[in-house]
């Protein structure tokens, strides 16, 4: 990654104003946030780095309110990020499979191709796909 910003690393104490006390991954006493830990899953599924590269295909299209961005890992895998403003289904055709990743909780299912290939369900959260 070229730039990440971050605020603070951890939660600052009452100098600050209360605006900017509760900006840090960690809480004030070290113990790591929710944002904390769905970082670190995220960074631990896309690696120290990503290429942009094209999102694969969706059959009949991507759908209205559906966010879908194509990168590659440094391994050549394709890596696929994925949300819509409402829970829907999508079929990518000519995939064989993949790991579904759920970085905000902390799961991850393997998905298999039926005979029109890959269905993927998409929820509004953040997803990330890494093809087969």
């Amino acid at each position: 990654y070229d730039r990440i910003f971050l605020f603070t690393l951890a939660d600052l104490d009452a100098r600050a104003g209360v605006r900017d006390r509760r900006y840090g991954l960690l809480r004030e006493n070290g113990d790591p946030k929710p944002v904390y830990k769905a970082l670190a899953r995220f960074l631990s599924v896309c690696g120290p780095r990503i290429e942009p590269d094209a999102p694969p295909r969706i059959d009949g299209g991507a759908p209205k309110g559906l966010v879908s961005i194509g990168w590659k890992r440094p391994d050549g895998r394709k890596l696929w990020m994925v949300w819509a403003d409402k829970p829907l289904h999508v079929v990518l055709p000519g995939v064989r499979g993949g790991m579904l990743h759920q970085p905000l909780q902390g799961t991850q299912s393997a998905l298999k191709a039926g005979a029109s290939g890959l269905s993927v369900p998409v929820t509004a959260a953040l997803q990330l796909l890494v093809l087969e």
